[in-house]
Formats: C-alpha cells, sequence, structure tokens
C-alpha cells in the first residue's frame, strides 16, 4: 500500500520539535555491533542503546551497525549521522560519508542530506543506501524495493536496482513574486545501473526547480 503524498510531505518537510525541558531522552534502538566507531565523543559500544539525538560516526576504517525498530542501518566508513524519531517516522541525518538501511516493511525510515530527503515509498521490504558525495551532491542507490527521493516538492522515484547522483546549486536563488521564496535548482541525474550486473544502460538528466524544505 502506497503511503499518503500529501501528509508524507507535509511530514518529512517539517522541522523536527524540540522535547521539552526535563524530560527523558527517547530510546530508538540498539547498536549491534561497531568498530573504531563513537556515539557522540564516548566509543560507541555494541549493546549500546541508541536514544533520540544521539550522533554516530565511524573512522575511515571504522563500522557500525543498528536497529532501529525493525530497520537495521549501518553507517559507511568516515560517516556521522544523528538519529531522532518524528512523529511515526525514524530520522537519520547525514552529515558526511553514507548510510544505508534494509526495512522488513512497514518501517518508516527517513534519510536527509544536502536539502534531499530519501524513504521508501511502499511497505515492502527495502535495501537503500546515500551517501554524500559533496555539500551539494548525492548518491541514492536502491538495491531492493522501492525508494522515492524529495527535493522541495518534487518527488523522484527510485525503483530496485538504481542509483541516482542529486546535485544541487550551491546557493539559494530568489525568485520574483509575493514572499521572494528561496528556491534550489536541482539537477538530478538519474544513472540506470543494473546493480546485479555490469553496463551503465541510460543516463538521464532533469532539471527541477524545488523549493528548499525544512531539514533539521
Amino acid at each position: 500500500m502506497r503511503l499518503g503524498r500529501v501528509g508524507l510531505s507535509v511530514l518529512l518537510a517539517a522541522a523536527l520539535i524540540a522535547a521539552p525541558a526535563g524530560s527523558a531522552p527517547k530510546p530508538l534502538g540498539l547498536i549491534l555491533q561497531a568498530q573504531k566507531a563513537q556515539m557522540g565523543n564516548a566509543e560507541a559500544l555494541g549493546g549500546a542503546t541508541l536514544f533520540a539525538g544521539d550522533t554516530l560516526s565511524t573512522a575511515e576504517n571504522g563500522s557500525i551497525s543498528l536497529r532501529v525498530a525493525g530497520t537495521q542501518l549501518y553507517l559507511l566508513p568516515g560517516s556521522s549521522a544523528t538519529f531522532d524519531g518524528e512523529q511515526d517516522w525514524n530520522v537519520a541525518a547525514l552529515h558526511r560519508g553514507g548510510v544505508g538501511f534494509s526495512t522488513q516493511g512497514k518501517d518508516r525510515i527517513v534519510v536527509r542530506g544536502s536539502n534531499v530527503q530519501v524513504y521508501p515509498s511502499t511497505d515492502q521490504p527495502t535495501h537503500g543506501e546515500v551517501t554524500l558525495e559533496g555539500p551539494n551532491q548525492l548518491l541514492v542507490t536502491n538495491y531492493r524495493g522501492a525508494l522515492e527521493v524529495m527535493v522541495g516538492g518534487d518527488v523522484i522515484a527510485v525503483p530496485a536496482a538504481t542509483a541516482y547522483r542529486v546535485a544541487l546549486e550551491a546557493e539559494p536563488q530568489e525568485v520574483e513574486g509575493v514572499g521572494k521564496e528561496a528556491v534550489r535548482r536541482a539537477k538530478v541525474i538519474g544513472v540506470i545501473t543494473g546493480l546485479s550486473i555490469a553496463a551503465v544502460a541510460i543516463t538521464l538528466i532533469l532539471l527541477k526547480n524545488a523549493v528548499s524544505p525544512s531539514i533539521p
């Protein structure tokens, strides 16, 4: 069953609301394995609880895997991401490197980076990976299931065995009109790779005007 697009857009574009002062941190999940990795400024250890707002990072030769609800996630070497909860969604805000996730179905996970949001678009098992290649460019790889990439109000479907590269202009540009909204022009380069076989089949270049969403 496909997720409601209108409700999803509103939810994903909303900024995270700070927890009331004095409230206990919300447990999100569990670290399964960690090697040369950190939770905040401390060493990350297998079996440790992951709380809302925790930042995990890996050294250039490090790794870490974790479970959040029914989703298993991992950070690539040289990566950093902050994990949080937003209503019924679990959020991984990627700062550098890459994060992968594998859902078992009906797991609501969204990866955010460079004003782009990536999430499973169905309730079927999904395995995806998001890698920051620069301040305004990222690579979205879908190994299984169906993913969607949201850039402002634009949504791009990423089918299985496909990788998409998304590049944003370095600076938002104002447009004429009421409120003079700041917009980014996103160049979405879709490279259909056939991940299980060698050879690149087709390269598509799409130019999109997209209002930047609020990213925590």
